[in-house]
Parts: structure tokens; sequence; C-alpha cells
């Protein structure tokens, strides 16, 4: 079963107007209810994500991310992640502390670092495909 604190993962996948759907959902607190919240996250990205490994600190997972889906443009505090692409091409905007944001094309194969304190974001730029990656959030 899935707490609400890790359904937080799901939210990643999904666009930034339906993430406040998400948000909603974890609200209500439904505890460990698995299902509904994979079905939930079905629902608003059209593909299953799927949770490998969390310990409390640290999450590795599998994410589908369909054509003009992105992981949302979001800052790393007290956490890095490694995002690895398994399949498809996309885009990826970066920014550290300070500077400008920076916009660079992925495909599989790529290994993108984001590091405490800076933002990114992961797009399927592609008109037709999936891009399919492997993240692992640790924090620090």
């Amino acid at each position: 079963k899935l707490n609400s604190a890790i359904f937080i993962s799901f939210i990643l996948f999904m666009e930034h107007k339906k993430t406040l759907i998400a948000k909603k959902f974890i609200k209500r607190k439904n505890k460990g209810d698995t299902v509904k919240m994979q079905e939930l996250a079905k629902r608003l990205i059209g593909k299953e994500c799927v949770i490998c490994f969390f310990d409390g600190n640290n999450r590795i997972f599998k994410g589908i991310l369909v054509p003009g889906a992105s992981i949302g443009f979001h800052m790393h505090e007290g956490n890095c992640e490694v995002i690895f692409i398994l399949d498809g091409k996309g885009s990826v905007i970066e920014q550290e502390p300070g500077s400008e944001q920076t916009l660079r094309e992925v495909s599989a194969g790529d290994c993108l670092y984001c590091p405490d304190g800076h933002s990114h974001s992961l797009m399927n730029t592609s008109e037709e495909g999936d891009l399919v990656f492997y993240a692992v959030v640790a924090r620090q």
C-alpha cells in the first residue's frame, strides 16, 4: 500500500493545472489507498507511474510522460534528483540559483542531475511516443 506522502511522487508527473486536483486528493487522507491513487494518476497523466522504492527519505521510481506532459517546474530543497531517460525524446529546463533558465533536448540514454537548491522540469515535447524514465530523489 502507498501512503499519501508517497503519492506526492505521482504529482511530479502531472501537468500544472492537474496537480491541483491531486493535492485535493491528498488532503482527503485516503491512507494506503493504492488503487485509488494509481487510478487518479492514470486519469490525470494517461499512464501509470510505478514507485519502485521508498524508505521515507529516498525514492526510486519509473515515470512515463505522454506527449505534451511534463513533471512541472520545481525546486529541490533538501534533496537532489537523478533522471535516466530510458525511451523517447523531450526537453529539460534547468536553473541554478540566481541564474537564467536553460533549455536543452534529451533522449534515450541521457542522464540528468538536479542538485539541492536547483530547479528543473522534464517535458515530453514529441508529438507521438512516450518519454520513459527512471528517477531517484535522494534526501541530502
